[in-house]
């Protein structure tokens, strides 16, 4: 055989043994055969809400300049404050579509992330209970918009994958019923 021929069965031989282990680099957690090692999130309680673009009308018609908002606290038998997820969308954000958003931390317990576009925030803030989902920091956040309501009671769902630091995952999918919030004019002086 030629020393090309070598070179390719090795590099073929390489490339399969990755794809079917796992080699304990940058999160890998060789023990469950996975890129990281995954975590669960059970809320207390999930609100979702619509903030409509006009005010000063109780329940308005839907419109694509309305904000949604869904929010997941944690546990609330513990000393406050509680760990909090929330997740805004803008009436026009893409459904079914995994978006990367820009991580930061505003405070040691805070953690704020944007998609490109605007379209979708996300605000984590770390409760009393620290390892209630994961004490080391966050470092990236994808978030999947799974349903998007047209009129209140309809679901308002999104799937998050948080990454952290140490290499743990929380991959999960929430949602709730939304409900429209009354949107006060702002007053002019």
């Amino acid at each position: 055989m030629k020393t090309g021929h070598w070179v390719l069965l090795a590099g073929l031989t390489a490339a399969a043994s990755l794809s079917i282990g796992c080699i304990p680099i940058g999160g890998c957690d060789a023990a469950n055969n996975g890129y990281r090692s995954p975590l669960s999130f059970t809320p207390s309680s999930t609100e979702a809400f619509r903030t409509p673009a006009t005010c000063g009308v109780m329940n308005p018609p839907y419109t694509s300049q309305d904000t949604f908002s869904l929010e997941l606290t944690g546990d609330t038998s513990g000393p406050a404050p509680y760990t909090t997820i929330t997740v805004a969308f803008s009436a026009t954000a893409v459904q079914s579509q995994a978006v990367p958003l820009v991580v930061s931390q505003s405070s040691p317990t805070t953690y704020i992330a944007e998609s490109q576009d605007g379209s979708i925030r996300f605000s984590f803030q770390v409760g009393s209970n620290a390892a209630e989902i994961d004490s080391s920091a966050l470092d990236a956040v994808i978030v999947t918009l799974t349903a998007m309501p047209t009129a209140d009671g309809q679901l308002l769902g999104a799937e998050l994958e948080l990454d952290f630091d140490d290499g743990h995952e929380l991959d999960q999918t929430y949602g709730g019923p939304v409900q429209t919030e009354y949107s006060a004019c702002p007053t002019h002086q």
